[in-house]
């Protein structure tokens, strides 16, 4: 009964418009879920502080302003646990010290806790602020998802493909954490879109230096991604050569900028208050990091490396194998995706060996346009013609 039903609709001459009205309720539907199951993390109390800061230059007052504000936007069993969970938590609730010290971890995302900043200005609570960043961007993602393959696959098809690809827990997970994670994962998919699909190479640049302001940790991916497309691309895809200079200068300076004019702390402190311990007081740390613990770290976290991250780099090999596969679909666009999957791979070992951190949410952007790579590989001719 189920195939019968599946089959009438995936033939029925109006199917585009009732895929489109069912696209638009499911992102409709994902916004809502979202904004009205938020996870208040941790995380969202140290961005709300920053937002404070930029107004509020006492520390004292920063930190009372910061709860108070939280106190009064979510459920009193969410403050508890923000304020009581754990030992850090406890210190930096009751110390504001203790607390302006974690803010240069989060003043590295300047147009994230900016964009906070700008929501509470016309009115919104920084707390609701940070959840509806969230979820818009985890809405608009699922759009640039449905209109990037929908160029390979039918829009039946790339209806489920995106609808599969949101529903992962790590990935609509996005949607209600105040993180800037979303946003960056949107950023990053729309800077490509235009450039793989549009050639719109200004646009390209603009919105992949826009989300080193973001998350930092972008530049990995757009280093590499410069590098070679500067480079080694096809003269269908190879950047200007002006262009890829400025740009990678541009992209470069970014970063540095950022964490000078904040003041973030060094790998060093980076890796040990991530990775080792939560630390209230992070100036005061005077432990190195030596190869002893590094090494252990790094063993540690592939043990605990997460079924989505096995999920992505299985993808990646697979599109590898599959564009040296000498079929007539696979041609055309055989080398780019082929690269591209391998600077996918290069850049989750770069970042892993940096700051071996498996949580999902880091590896999100690389999940998604790995699929995106798979269905550009791997497009059947007659899928557009169902």
């Amino acid at each position: 009964m189920g195939i019968k039903i599946f089959e009438k609709i995936k033939h029925f001459k109006g199917k585009n418009y009732f895929i489109y009205g069912f696209f638009l309720l499911f992102l409709v539907f994902i916004f809502l879920l979202n904004i009205s199951t938020p996870s208040y993390n941790p995380d969202m109390i140290f961005y709300v502080g920053s937002s404070v800061s930029i107004n509020e230059k006492d520390p004292n007052l920063i930190h009372d302003i910061t709860y108070k504000i939280i106190q009064n936007n979510i459920p009193q069993k969410n403050y508890q646990e923000l304020t009581e969970k754990n030992e850090y938590l406890q210190i930096v609730f009751k110390n504001a010290d203790a607390f302006n010290q974690q803010l240069p971890f989060y003043y590295v995302k300047p147009l994230y806790i900016l964009l906070i900043y700008f929501l509470g200005f016309i009115g919104l609570n920084y707390v609701f602020a940070t959840v509806l960043i969230s979820a818009v961007s985890l809405s608009l993602v699922s759009f640039v998802i449905f209109l990037w393959v929908r160029k390979y696959i039918s829009d039946f098809y790339g209806f489920f493909v995106t609808i599969s690809i949101i529903a992962c827990l790590s990935i609509i997970g996005l949607g209600r954490a105040s993180v800037p994670d979303g946003l960056s994962l949107l950023v990053i998919l729309i800077s490509l879109f235009f450039y793989f699909e549009r050639k719109n190479l200004l646009l390209f640049e603009i919105l992949l230096v826009t989300s080193i302001f973001i998350r930092p940790d972008n530049i990995i991916f757009a280093t590499f991604l410069f590098i070679y497309l500067g480079i080694w691309a096809s003269d269908e895809f190879k950047l200007p050569k002006r262009h890829f200079l400025i740009t990678l200068i541009i992209i470069l300076l970014s970063y540095f900028s950022i964490n000078k004019i904040v003041g973030a702390y060094d790998w060093n402190t980076l890796f040990y208050f991530s990775l080792i311990k939560y630390l209230p007081y992070p100036m005061s740390l005077t432990t190195s990091i030596f190869p002893d613990l590094y090494i252990k770290t790094v063993v540690l976290s592939l043990n605990s490396f997460s079924m989505l991250g096995w999920f992505t780099v299985m993808v990646l090999f697979f599109i590898l194998f599959l564009s040296n596969i000498d079929y007539e679909s696979f041609r055309k666009k055989r080398k780019i995706n082929s690269d591209l999957s391998i600077i996918l791979l290069i850049t989750i070992i770069a970042r892993f060996l940096l700051l071996p951190n498996f949580e999902d949410r880091y590896y999100s952007f690389y999940f998604v346009f790995s699929i995106i790579l798979l269905i550009r590989v791997f497009k059947i001719e007659n899928m557009k013609n169902i």
